[in-house]
């Protein structure tokens, strides 16, 4: 399940994270060890989840245009995720 909400804020900090700026709530399901991952990664590291997903985000989308991006997912076995 994927669900977007803007919030309103003021700025984005030096790496353009939307800590501060105009931002989407996103709510989304991955499997057990992903989530462990994560939270374990952001305890140690002492950064928050949603920086770290944002990051790998935009890490992401800077390596090509979204029709590549969509044939490299589903290669990798992304779907629709419905009920």
């Amino acid at each position: 399940m994927v669900s977007v909400r803007t919030i309103e804020k003021d700025n984005t900090d030096e790496a353009g994270l939307s800590q501060f700026g105009k931002s989407h709530k996103l709510s989304v399901n991955v499997s057990p060890e992903i989530g462990h991952r994560l939270r374990r990664l952001a305890f140690e590291q002492r950064v928050s989840e949603s920086s770290i997903v944002e990051i790998g985000l935009r890490l992401f989308f800077e390596r090509g245009e979204d029709s590549s991006l969509g044939e490299e997912l589903r290669q990798l076995g992304a779907s629709l995720r419905r009920k």
